[in-house]
């Protein structure tokens, strides 16, 4: 690909994050970004602007977006609503009875775990260069949401790797990191792909040890899959 046609491409990245571009467009950007690294550095850079971009009324341009300032407190408020929830549920369940209790557990691993089912991707156990993978336990809020992670400890920082599945298409989605102190550590975003799973890798300069938590957010910073105690 020439220069020119390179830039070409590059100015269809914005319309791509947006999902604007038709879908045989989109598709044909897409596998070229996969070979790209200059393409896939700037895509990461635009994914984040998307947020605010897609609430922008183009008729009236001059009108500036302007970030929720408490979305941070809003997501860990969300967090320890849930906890509360997870907490009374975990009390309900524990005055079952031992049957019905090994029943529910067998349900959600045959419903839930997504291991060795047809058609249906899992995390690895180690990574393309031979890490290892620490598989952890999610939480999916939304109804229809699937997911599945994983961790990757390194010298720099933490990687997860998720897949996930029930997402509105071409939605804006963030995953982060929160430490025990609430602290919340961006690891990037991605494209909802509908009922199609994503496989997505992202990462955050944050030691293992420091993270606590994982979550992931639709636009509004409503969570939608959680990941306590990590």
């Amino acid at each position: 690909m020439n220069p020119e046609q390179h830039r070409s491409v590059r100015e269809l990245l914005g319309a791509y994050v947006l999902g604007k571009l038709p879908d045989d467009e989109a598709v044909s950007l897409r596998a070229h970004v996969d070979g790209c690294p200059t393409c896939q550095a700037e895509l990461q850079e635009l994914a984040p602007l998307a947020v605010a971009l897609r609430g922008v009324d183009l008729e009236r341009v001059d009108a500036r977006a302007t970030p929720a300032p408490d979305l941070g407190d809003r997501i860990v408020q969300q967090v320890r609503r849930s906890e509360r929830e997870s907490r009374r549920r975990r009390d309900v369940r524990g005055g079952l009875s031992a049957a019905l209790v090994a029943a529910a557990v067998l349900a959600a691993f045959v419903l839930g775990a997504r291991l060795g089912l047809p058609g249906q991707e899992t995390i690895g156990s180690v990574t393309s260069a031979g890490a290892p993978v620490e598989e952890i336990d999610v939480e999916t809020v939304s109804q229809g949401v699937d997911a599945t992670a994983g961790l990757v400890t390194h010298t720099w920082g933490t990687e997860i790797q998720i897949i996930i599945s029930g997402l509105e298409p071409g939605g804006v989605y963030s995953v982060d990191f929160l430490e025990d102190d609430g602290t919340l550590v961006p690891a990037g975003t991605f494209l909802g792909t509908g009922a199609d799973s994503v496989r997505c890798s992202l990462n955050a300069a944050l030691p293992r040890d420091r993270a606590a938590r994982v979550v992931v957010t639709d636009i509004s910073g409503a969570v939608v899959v959680q990941a306590d105690s990590i």
